[in-house]
């Protein structure tokens, strides 16, 4: 299962899963370079940054707004 940062708070991550479903995770338990909007997934027992899907995310968040604007 993906889970995307929407929100990085105090001491958690805010997150949501494919769902829409939300969900706070303590930072301790994720990777140091986490930001918003990155996509992470649990796997050989800890949480991974999941490189590929978020730049493919982000372009097809970017391709959406730029038609959007036009």
């Amino acid at each position: 299962m993906y889970l995307s940062i929407d929100r990085l708070e105090k001491d958690y991550a805010i997150c949501e899963d494919q769902k829409g479903n939300a969900l706070k995770i303590d930072l301790k338990l994720l990777p140091k370079n986490i930001k918003e909007s990155d996509i992470i997934k649990f796997c050989d027992g800890k949480y991974c940054i999941e490189k590929a899907m978020t730049q493919k995310i982000k372009n097809m968040n970017s391709n959406l707004l730029n038609k959007i604007i036009k």
